[in-house]
């Protein structure tokens, strides 16, 4: 057949032909052969590989879910860190704030006791007490 081919359409083009022809219904038997005589191949073959393919994913997964849970615990314990830093200052802020008030009682019953026109606007328990507020 090959050699009437060759004849028939002449010299190398004729091969070149008839070599396409011969990879083309080749390439259709095996695709014809893989999906309707022996079907459970095909299908055993797709099976497989989603299993591969599952498996990876699931590897990639994990890899990125355990990346992402490290990340957010370094967030979380930064967070917490910031927070009690917070409660800390407040409670600073607390006590200094009481010991203003108890100076600003103080000066105002000695302001009772003693009125003098020449103190200063802010006295100076009131003025210290301010400058360790930081206000």
């Amino acid at each position: 057949m090959f050699l009437f081919l060759f004849e028939l359409l002449g010299g190398i083009r004729g091969a070149i032909v008839a070599t396409a022809a011969a990879a083309l219904a080749w390439g259709a038997l095996t695709l014809h052969h893989t999906l309707f005589v022996h079907p459970g191949i095909h299908r055993a073959g797709v099976a497989e590989g989603k299993a591969a393919e599952r498996l990876a994913w699931e590897i990639q997964m994990s890899i990125l879910r355990a990346a992402y849970e490290a990340e957010l615990k370094k967030a979380q314990a930064e967070i917490d860190l910031a927070a009690l830093q917070h409660l800390e200052q407040r409670d600073r802020d607390v006590s200094r704030i009481q010991a203003l008030e108890a100076v600003i009682a103080q000066e105002s019953t000695d302001e009772k006791d003693n009125a003098c026109p020449d103190r200063p606007a802010i006295p100076g328990g009131v003025s210290t007490q301010l400058d360790a507020i930081g206000r």
